[in-house]
């Protein structure tokens, strides 16, 4: 198959991205739901100068929280969990026992971020809620790691076994897993801190469903491609999709949130709505940005990726993606919980 002028000029880019703070980029580009090009630059490690390649493993930070959202949505479809049923109800003891709203919350709530919840506890402090529930946008991993607690509890099995069995074996996305794996030894890109130095590698026990993934570039698009043609893919039926894609909270003119993604409207005048995330943990940056026509995942290991896959992306699209505004202006968007009287 010829190159696109798509792939040509991201082909070109990629390399120009690179830079300190920015050790290795990996992309995958979709034609629909077809992933149609993968590509890697850069070192998977700065201190052994291993090349980083399209199979290479990231963290995949926030990634996390889109998976876990379609497997929780396999349990709606299956009669398990209901998105619109207290989560206290499916619990044998209260998750907050001090606190009366906890009893309001959803799985809607969770997913479309309007918990009510800090995006993460203070250090040291208990967890509480900042905003009452339903009442307002506020991203949150917290309230999916809440989510996640009712799934595992419903399931009777970890985070990793119920992604695997319900995304990630479907799918046939075998580099993907919400736990470090023996061979993520020798395919892991490592993460690095602004001035390019490796970080030590995590190699989580335990699933988050906030955090925790790790994925590659090709096996995230395959995912979110799935998710476009939902009676190929049979994992999802199409008005789960349709449900995941409607907005629940309005941002602005052209950004919401759906269940497990944000929703950008790809121009002012259009109707519809793209998918999109991102990915923020130490040494890890990542942006991906799924429209009908074209969709492209960016990974990154180092800590100024940010800026790299805003570049990309914007190149793909040939316009800056409203997106980045709601990532500049992020803590607008996380509720504060008042310190202790005490």
């Amino acid at each position: 198959m010829e190159p696109t002028a798509l792939q040509e000029r991201l082909a070109r880019r990629l390399p120009e991205a690179l830079g300190p703070g920015v050790p290795g980029i990996g992309v995958a580009l979709l034609a629909g739901p077809e992933v149609v090009w993968a590509a890697a630059g850069g070192v998977a490690d700065a201190a052994t100068g291993a090349p980083l390649t399209p199979e290479s493993v990231f963290a995949g930070a926030s990634f996390s929280k889109p998976v876990f959202a379609c497997a929780v949505l396999r349990l709606w479809e299956a009669g398990i969990l209901d998105l619109d049923r207290s989560l206290s109800d499916y619990l044998p003891a209260p998750y907050l026992p001090d606190e009366p709203r906890l009893p309001q919350i959803t799985a809607r709530h969770v997913l479309a971020h309007r918990t009510g919840f800090p995006n993460w506890r203070p250090r040291g402090r208990p967890l509480r809620l900042g905003a009452a529930p339903g009442a307002r946008f506020g991203y949150s991993g917290e309230g999916y790691v809440y989510l996640q607690r009712v799934v595992e509890h419903l399931v009777g099995a970890p985070l990793h076994e119920v992604a695997a069995a319900h995304v990630l074996a479907p799918l046939g996305l075998a580099r993907s897993s919400y736990v470090w794996r023996p061979d993520y030894a020798q395919t892991a890109a490592r993460g690095h801190r602004a001035d390019g130095t490796p970080r030590e590698q995590e190699r989580p026990a335990a699933g988050n469903a906030a955090y925790s993934l790790h994925t590659t570039p090709t096996d995230f698009a395959r995912f979110a491609g799935a998710l476009l043609a939902p009676a190929a893919a049979g994992l999802l039926r199409g008005p789960t999709v349709a449900e995941m894609c409607a907005p629940q909270t309005r941002i602005d003119d052209r950004l919401a949130w759906g269940l497990g993604w944000g929703l950008q409207r790809p121009a002012a005048d259009r109707d519809g709505w793209n998918l999109w995330h991102w990915g923020d943990n130490p040494g890890y940056k990542h942006v991906a940005l799924v429209g009908r026509e074209h969709g492209l995942v960016v990974m990154t290991n180092g800590d100024r990726g940010l800026p790299a896959c805003r570049a990309l992306v914007g190149d793909a699209l040939g316009a800056e993606a409203p997106l980045f505004a709601f990532l500049d202006a992020f803590e607008r968007y996380v509720v504060r919980v008042a310190p202790d009287s005490d």
